[in-house]
């Protein structure tokens, strides 16, 4: 390309010629006198096959966008005139090759890095086989075979006349071969179509602040192929929707105490199929207890204690409190008493000692008290 000219292309032929696809916008920019005015046209031939004026910003740069080039392919020419306001003009004119390249996409969008695979016979119903890498069969355009579409899924060929097929591979895709196509005339805007494995990001989302009630959470949606987009998200608590929660961020209530949450992303890039998602969860901190009553009272046995029971006889235990807690029942002299069922039962005459224990709760103290049972 001329100094200070620049355009979007993807590729150069051996000599220096800049490739452009023809399903893409082709945008152009050169830089001249400051205050002028600029236009170009693009030839075919001796036809010009598109012309425009081009916008000047910042100063001294004047650019253009010219639109989807399709159906225009092989060799062209642009040239840009610039008049300057001292009344002088240049013109600037350089080659450029317009690849009417095929398309790799699956049910997501276009797909990179996909090998294809050029193979020819001589009649269509003949044997197919894979032309060599480097065959003069292929234009000095592109002589890889087998070759890797680019990031927009592109690919393309310029061959002799014959007939054709290619095949369309990647990991984690099926493969597809297109029918048998002859050559002339070209075969434009060829779309081959797999079926993949949903995308995968480059940096995975997550969800970032402190997981505590109170706090704000934001979800980051990570990093994706060009043109996949989030296009919905909702906040999970143990993997439910939480109603309403459809924003970037999530401030923590009282009900995800204890509880995990994620966020479930919906993906689309336009005109194709949408996935999901979802994000590593995060546990949210367990509310703390509240403080006790400095107020509590002291629990005790609800209900009697025998003050007497005779030898191999029993007699009940009360089992609550008057807090209505659990009693949890000891013997303290197993040869004369036992436990059994909730029951004290006399072993031997003497003195038994029981001792009853409770939990303590927000509002009573725990319990801890010691009962003598005389056996008789």
């Amino acid at each position: 390309l001329p100094v200070d000219t620049f355009i979007t292309h993807h590729s150069t032929l051996g000599n220096g010629v800049p490739v452009v696809y023809w399903g893409e916008d082709l945008e152009l920019r050169t830089e001249s006198c400051a205050g002028g005015s600029a236009s170009y046209n693009m030839r075919q031939g001796p036809s010009i096959v598109r012309s425009g004026s081009m916008t000047e910003l910042p100063a001294g740069t004047y650019s253009a966008t010219l639109p989807r080039l399709t159906p225009l392919h092989g060799q062209a020419e642009i040239e840009i005139i610039i008049d300057c306001p001292d009344g002088s003009s240049h013109s600037v004119t350089f080659d450029l090759y317009i690849d009417p390249s095929g398309n790799v996409v699956d049910q997501y969008g276009p797909v990179s890095g996909a090998t294809v695979t050029l193979s020819r016979s001589d009649t269509e119903t003949g044997t197919y086989a894979v032309v060599p890498d480097g065959d003069p069969i292929m234009s000095p355009s592109n002589r890889k075979n087998p070759d890797l579409s680019t990031d927009s899924g592109h690919f393309g060929w310029d061959v002799i006349p014959g007939w054709y097929t290619v095949t369309a591979e990647k990991a984690g895709c099926s493969t597809a071969t297109t029918p048998v196509m002859q050559v002339p005339p070209p075969q434009l805007d060829l779309l081959i179509t797999l079926s993949c494995d949903k995308p995968t990001p480059t940096v995975a989302p997550k969800i970032t602040g402190e997981a505590k009630v109170g706090q704000t959470l934001t979800v980051e949606h990570g990093t994706w192929p060009v043109g996949i987009e989030v296009v919905e998200k909702h906040w999970l608590r143990d993997g439910s929707e939480i109603g309403g929660a459809t924003g970037h961020t999530y401030q923590v209530t009282d009900a995800d105490a204890g509880k995990s949450l994620s966020v479930r992303l919906k993906l689309q890039r336009t005109g194709f199929s949408a996935f999901h998602t979802e994000t590593a969860s995060v546990k949210v901190a367990a509310s703390p207890a509240p403080p006790p009553n400095p107020d509590r009272g002291a629990q005790n046995v609800k209900g009697k204690v025998p003050k007497k029971v005779k030898v191999k006889r029993t007699a009940k235990l009360p089992k609550i409190t008057d807090a209505s807690q659990k009693v949890t029942w000891k013997t303290l002299t197993k040869k004369t008493c036992k436990l059994s069922a909730g029951k004290v039962k006399g072993v031997k005459k003497g003195k038994c000692r029981l001792q009853a224990t409770a939990p303590e709760t927000s509002a009573w103290l725990a319990l801890s008290k010691t009962y003598s049972v005389k056996i008789k």
